[in-house]
């Protein structure tokens, strides 16, 4: 119904049809090649006044529209943009799923986010099950430290857990590692840290993702809590665009920094959660750089998609 409606191209019609909403507005703007300025102008028009900033948040899923104001603002949208009468609106969410527990599962990393469907082949590779891995250590604080060089592009990514053993008998972690688009997965390194040797890595090249087993000395015992650290050695992928962990369970704390090189600093970063990748932002915060670092703290991470988006331009 949509298609043969619908004035522009293929795209907008495949958007419109399967959202998600903030991807439609995005290519919906694109098409009719109207500046946020423009749009906003033809808004107060029509008696709808609207920040462009608050356009420009609906159409990178940073917020979405709510309530009955911001409705009547997309309604106005489909007109201006001249695509069929509640196109966008029915893609909005009546309500956002909420970050949180599921039922105590774990959630699958293709459910998070498409781009790690990949991980669970990987994990099967080492006779893990997805379900199973890690399911024996509960994460107390986790710390991600990125190191960007002046190309954009990460050098090095370090990462030191504390975990407590939830029952006895655990005695390895599983890391998974997604590099940024042209990654040549074959050529990086895991180097282990403290607490931690490196053990066996399995590697899919078609999606840059790699699975890395880090064996302890021992096995643990129920209660004990154990800390550990490695490093990622990359330097073969485009500009990072971010850094997000993708939490499958309710998890403690987590530190995500960013040390950039000061001849190339971005022009934003902002801290974010979202309950995957594929839904909007629940929240998301402008980040300050300081002395060349910017840091997100979570004291809590609950299931979901928490980081740090990275923008250049």
């Amino acid at each position: 119904m949509v298609d043969s409606a619908v004035r522009g191209g293929p795209e907008l019609a495949e958007a419109l049809r399967n959202g998600p909403f903030h991807r439609a507005l995005r290519v919906a703007i694109s098409e009719r090649g109207l500046p946020l300025a423009r749009l906003c102008a033809h808004l107060e028009r029509r008696g709808l006044r609207v920040g462009g900033s608050t356009i420009s948040y609906w159409q990178r899923g940073l917020r979405v529209p709510d309530g009955p104001q911001s409705a009547a603002v997309v309604h106005a949208l489909e007109e201006i943009l001249n695509v069929p009468e509640h196109a966008l609106v029915g893609l909005i969410r009546p309500r956002r799923r909420p970050l949180g527990d599921v039922g105590g599962a774990p959630r699958r990393w293709a459910e998070l986010s498409g781009q790690w469907s990949s991980a669970a082949d990987l994990l099967g590779e080492l006779d893990v099950p997805e379900s199973r891995c890690n399911a024996d250590l509960e994460v107390l604080a986790a710390h991600h430290s990125m190191e960007v060089g002046p190309d954009r592009v990460m050098r090095a990514s370090t990462t030191r857990v504390v975990l407590r053993a939830r029952r006895d008998g655990p005695d390895r972690y599983f890391t998974v590692y997604r590099g940024d688009p042209g990654c040549d997965i074959g050529a990086v390194e895991v180097r282990e840290g403290e607490g931690c040797r490196r053990g066996r890595v399995r590697r899919h090249e078609p999606s840059g993702s790699m699975v890395a087993e880090l064996p302890f000395d021992r096995h643990l015992a129920a209660g004990e809590v154990h800390v550990l650290s490695y490093t990622v050695v990359d330097g073969t992928g485009g500009p990072v665009d971010g850094y997000h962990q993708l939490a499958r369970v309710r998890g403690g704390s987590l530190l995500v920094q960013f040390h950039f090189d000061p001849a190339m600093r971005p022009v934003r970063c902002l801290q974010d959660s979202r309950p995957s990748a594929h839904e909007p932002c629940s929240s998301a915060t402008e980040l300050f750089c300081s002395h060349d670092t910017v840091s997100a703290y979570f004291p809590t991470t609950p299931p979901g998609v928490h980081g740090i988006t990275v923008e250049w331009d």
